[in-house]
C-alpha cells in the first residue's frame, strides 16, 4: 500500500514538473516559417544584416542553431525565411546603416541593435533601440534574480522606461518592446521615437553610439539610470533643441521619407524628459506663473530658473541656454564638475574659457584672476635619471632635449571626449576668425580671447595656448630627438590685433580644449598649378609664374630697378650674411627691395602688389595659414618648396654649433614680402615664418622685396 501511495505521488510531482515547463517551452516540437520585423533606430536601410539565434528557452544560451537573412527596404523591414525552432526564444541581431531622425539623412556609420522575442506567440518581432537596452538587463535578471525570460522582460520594460520618464509604466499600457514601431500610432510608439531623438542628441552618430553602450551598461547592473552626467548632457541637448525650436525640424525630416501617414506625438516625451530631469514637474494651470530652478547638479544649465508659462511650458531666458550666442552652449567637466561655455566655429566645438583643472596638482592662478583659468608650465627634470617614460600615456606634452640633458613634462589634459587643439585646428581657428578682424575671437559671447601682461606694470599684452602637435628640431649634433610644441600665439601690437604659430621647447601657456576630430587640411596637389612664364618688358627679365585657381603669380621677387642700387652703403638686392671663420661670407640674392613709395612702380602692367585678400586666398589655395613651408625655399628650416613659389627667406637665426671647426652658421627661417594695403597712414607687410603667415604693419620707408600677382 504505502508503495503504491509513494508511486502515486511522483507520478503527481512529475505531472507538475512538467507543467512547469512546457509553461516556459511551449514548442515541444520543431516549428519552421519565416520571421520578418522592423528594424528601427530611424529605419534601417536596406542590405543590412540580420541574424536569428535559437535561445534555450531556460537558460537563454545559444543552442547553436542560427539564421540569416537581411533588411529587404529603406523603411527598415526584413524577413528571415526558413527558420526551424524547438524553443520559441531567439536572438535577434541586426547590423546596418540607418536613416538618422536628427539630421534627415542616411548615417555615416552603422548600428548594431539586439532583441529577445517569443516567436512561439509571434512571428512578426521589431529591433529598436528599447529592445537592445532589455536584451542587456534581461540577461542580468536572469543570472541573479532566477525569474523566468517572460517575467524578466517585463520587470526590464518596466524599468528602462521608467528611467527615461519617471512614471510606474508597463507593457499594458505601452505594449511589449518588440512590436513598438516609430510609425505606429501608440503612446509606445511615440515614447521610442522619444528615446531614438533623445539618444540622437545633435546627431553625431559615434557619439550616439557611445551613449547607447554606456546606458545599457548602468541600465543593466540594477535597471536604475546611475550615470547623472550621460542623464544631464543628453537633457541639455533635449532642451536646447526645445528651445531653439529643432522638434519641428525633426518631424519634418521625419515625414519627408514618407513612410507613414502621419507620425505620432513624441515630442511631449523629449519635453518631459528633460523637465524630469531638472526637477521642474508639470507645468499647468494650477501652478501659472511658478519660477523653479534646474536642480540636476551635473546639467551645464544647473541653477539656470524655469518659469511656468501660460502656453504650459516651462520656459527660459534663451540667451542664458544658448550661452550667448546662437552657436554657443556648455560643458561640464567630469573631473571637478567645473561649468565652461563652448562655441562651435568651423566645425569644431572650442572651450570658450580657459581650463581651470589642478586635479593633477598643475597650474597656477595667474595674477590672482581666477577668471583666466589656469596657467600650466610643464615640470622640468634636469637629467633623464629620474625623468618620466614618455611612453607610459600619462603626459599630455612631453619634450626631451638634447641627449636627454632635459625632460619637460605636464600632466593636465582635457575631460573625456574632448582634446588640446592641433596646429592646424589653431591655424583654421586663425583663419575663420581673421576674416572680420577676429572680431568672433575677442567677443566676449563668443570666443572670448583674453590678453594679459606678463608684468603687472607692462602695457604689452599677448597669450599663448598649448597644442597636441610635436615637431622634432633639425639639430645634429644630439644623439637623441629633440622636441618642441606648437602653441597658438595673440598678441597686440600698435591696436592691432595679430595671432600666429610658434613653437616652444618648454611648453607653458593656457588650455583650450575642443570637441570634434582634428581639422584636415585640404591643399592643391603640385599637377593642379600651372607652370608659365613672363617678360616683363620694361628690362626683359622673364619671371616664372604659378596659377593656383584663379590667381597668376610671380615665382621669383621683383627684380626691376627703382632708385639708387645701394641702401645706406648695402645693395638692394642682396643680403651677406657671416658662415664661419674660415669660411667667410655668402651673397644672397632676394631681389630688388622696395619702400612703400617706390613700391607703386614695382609691378609691370596687368599686374598688382596683392593685398591681404590676395594672400588669404592664395592660402586658402594651399590648405590654409598653418605654415609657409608649402611656399618658403628649401634652403629655409622645414621649408618643402612643394609649388615652386620659391620664397627666400629674409629673416636669418645663428644656428647650433655642430662642429667647432666650422663654427656657427645661420638659418632660414622667414621672409616678407610687401602688401597693397594702407590704413590711417600704417601699411602692411605679410610675413612667411617657419610656422605661420600672418599680417603685420612696418614703416614706409622699410626696403622689402615683392611679389606681383594677378587675376585671371
Amino acid at each position: 500500500m504505502k508503495c503504491l501511495i509513494l508511486l502515486t505521488f511522483m507520478m503527481l510531482l512529475a505531472s507538475c514538473s512538467s507543467d512547469v515547463s512546457s509553461v516556459e517551452n511551449q514548442a515541444l516540437g520543431e516549428s519552421s516559417g519565416n520571421i520578418s520585423g522592423l528594424s528601427q533606430k530611424g529605419p534601417v536601410l536596406a542590405g543590412a544584416s540580420v541574424v536569428i539565434q535559437e535561445l534555450d528557452s531556460v537558460t537563454l544560451l545559444q543552442t547553436g542553431k542560427s539564421f540569416k537573412g537581411k533588411v529587404v527596404n529603406d523603411n527598415g523591414e526584413f524577413v528571415v525565411e526558413n527558420v526551424n525552432l524547438k524553443s520559441p526564444y531567439v536572438l535577434l541581431e541586426v547590423n546596418g546603416y540607418f536613416r538618422n531622425e536628427v539630421t534627415g539623412k542616411n548615417s555615416q556609420g552603422p548600428v548594431f541593435m539586439k532583441a529577445i522575442a517569443d516567436v512561439g506567440e509571434q512571428k512578426q518581432v521589431n529591433v529598436n533601440l528599447l529592445t537592445h537596452l532589455e536584451y542587456q538587463r534581461v540577461q542580468t535578471l536572469l543570472e541573479r534574480e532566477g525569474m523566468s525570460i517572460a517575467e524578466a522582460k517585463r520587470v526590464a520594460d518596466r524599468e528602462i522606461l521608467s528611467a527615461f520618464y519617471g512614471e510606474s509604466l508597463n507593457e499594458e499600457t505601452y505594449g511589449k518592446t518588440e512590436v513598438l514601431d516609430i510609425f505606429g500610432d501608440s503612446e509606445g510608439d511615440a515614447a521610442l521615437l522619444a528615446i531614438n531623438v533623445l539618444l540622437l542628441g545633435e546627431g553625431n552618430e559615434a557619439e550616439f553610439m557611445e551613449n547607447l553602450a554606456k546606458l545599457g551598461e548602468d541600465l543593466a547592473e540594477d535597471g536604475v539610470w546611475n550615470d547623472s552626467l550621460l542623464m544631464a548632457r543628453i537633457a541639455d541637448v533635449a532642451c536646447g533643441m526645445d528651445f531653439d525650436n529643432a522638434l519641428p525640424r525633426i518631424r519634418k525630416n521625419i515625414e519627408n521619407w514618407k513612410i507613414a501617414n502621419k507620425i505620432v506625438s513624441f515630442e511631449p516625451y523629449v519635453k518631459s524628459f528633460w523637465e524630469r530631469v531638472y526637477g521642474l514637474g508639470k507645468c499647468n494651470a494650477s501652478n501659472l506663473g511658478a519660477v523653479k530652478k534646474n536642480s540636476a547638479t551635473s546639467s551645464a544649465y544647473y541653477g539656470m530658473e524655469f518659469t511656468c508659462s501660460e502656453s504650459g511650458q516651462w520656459t527660459a531666458n534663451l540667451n542664458v541656454v544658448r550661452a550667448g550666442c546662437d552657436s554657443c552652449g556648455f560643458m561640464v567637466d567630469p573631473r571637478d564638475g567645473h561649468k565652461y561655455r563652448t562655441i562651435k566655429i568651423a566645425g569644431l566645438n572650442w572651450m570658450a574659457e580657459n581650463l581651470a583643472y589642478s586635479g593633477d596638482g598643475e597650474g597656477t592662478i595667474f595674477h590672482d584672476d581666477e577668471s583666466y583659468g589656469l596657467y600650466y608650465a610643464s615640470e622640468l627634470y634636469p637629467t633623464i635619471k629620474g625623468a618620466p617614460d614618455s611612453n607610459d600615456g600619462e603626459w599630455t606634452v612631453y619634450t626631451r632635449s638634447g641627449n636627454g640633458m632635459y625632460v619637460y613634462a605636464l600632466r593636465t589634459g582635457c575631460p573625456d571626449g574632448w582634446r588640446l587643439p592641433t596646429r592646424e585646428d589653431f591655424a583654421r581657428l586663425i583663419e575663420i576668425t581673421s576674416e572680420n578682424d577676429y572680431e568672433q575671437l575677442l567677443s566676449e559671447n563668443e570666443w572670448n580671447l583674453r590678453l594679459y601682461s606678463l608684468d603687472e606694470s607692462s602695457l604689452d599684452e599677448s597669450i599663448a595656448y598649448l597644442t597636441s602637435t610635436k615637431v622634432e628640431s633639425d639639430r645634429i649634433d644630439f644623439s637623441t630627438p629633440w622636441y618642441s610644441y606648437y602653441i597658438m600665439h595673440a598678441w597686440w601690437d600698435k591696436n592691432s590685433l595679430y595671432v600666429s604659430m610658434g613653437t616652444i621647447a618648454a611648453p607653458r601657456g593656457f588650455i583650450r580644449c575642443v570637441e570634434g576630430g582634428a581639422y584636415e587640411r585640404k591643399m592643391l596637389s603640385p599637377s593642379e598649378v600651372a607652370v608659365d612664364s613672363v617678360v616683363d618688358e620694361r628690362d626683359g627679365k622673364v619671371y616664372k609664374t604659378l596659377r593656383f585657381g584663379n590667381q597668376l603669380w610671380m615665382a621669383k621677387n621683383m627684380e626691376y630697378a627703382v632708385g639708387d642700387s645701394l641702401i645706406d652703403g648695402e645693395e638692394r638686392s642682396a643680403t651677406f650674411l657671416g658662415l664661419t671663420p674660415a669660411m667667410g661670407t655668402r651673397r644672397y640674392d632676394i631681389g630688388w627691395r622696395y619702400n612703400w613709395d617706390e613700391l607703386q612702380k614695382a609691378c609691370p602692367d596687368g599686374w598688382r602688389v596683392p593685398s591681404r585678400n590676395d594672400v588669404k586666398k592664395l592660402l586658402n589655395a594651399i590648405g590654409g595659414g598653418s605654415g609657409a613651408a608649402p611656399l618658403l625655399s628649401k634652403d629655409g628650416i622645414d621649408a618643402q618648396d612643394i609649388y615652386g613659389f620659391s620664397a627666400f627667406s629674409t629673416e636669418f637665426v645663428e644656428g647650433v654649433c655642430t662642429h667647432a671647426v666650422l663654427g656657427c652658421g645661420y638659418k632660414n627661417v622667414a621672409t616678407r614680402f610687401w602688401t597693397a594695403d594702407s590704413a590711417d597712414g600704417t601699411v602692411y607687410h605679410w610675413h612667411l615664418g617657419q610656422y605661420d603667415i600672418t599680417f603685420k604693419s612696418t614703416d614706409p620707408s622699410e626696403y622689402l622685396p615683392v611679389r606681383c600677382m594677378k587675376d585671371i
